[in-house]
């Protein structure tokens, strides 16, 4: 009889393999897969003047950064806790 491990890794294997996922892909937070969707989208040339985003998005200094570098203009929301720095100052 095989011994079955039931630590946290394989409770989490046993869950990744029951749903299909498969190996090697990794776990991302919607602001990383943003930016993903930005550079991918900027590659690919469609004609996107903005983008809009929840407040997961607005409080994520990675995605202002590249919305920045790709001069996508944007309308983010923002906590209410967030400082938001403008080039005027």
């Amino acid at each position: 009889m095989r011994k079955r491990r039931w630590d946290a890794d394989a409770v989490r294997d046993d869950l990744r393999t029951s749903a299909g996922v498969p190996d090697g892909l990794v776990f991302a937070t919607e602001p990383q897969l943003a930016v993903q969707m930005v550079e991918r989208a900027r590659d690919a040339g469609p004609p996107a003047r903005w983008v809009a985003g929840d407040e997961a998005s607005g409080d994520s200094p990675p995605l202002q950064t590249a919305l920045e570098q790709h001069r996508t203009s944007s309308v983010l929301t923002v906590s209410r806790t967030h400082l938001v720095v403008t080039q005027v100052g």
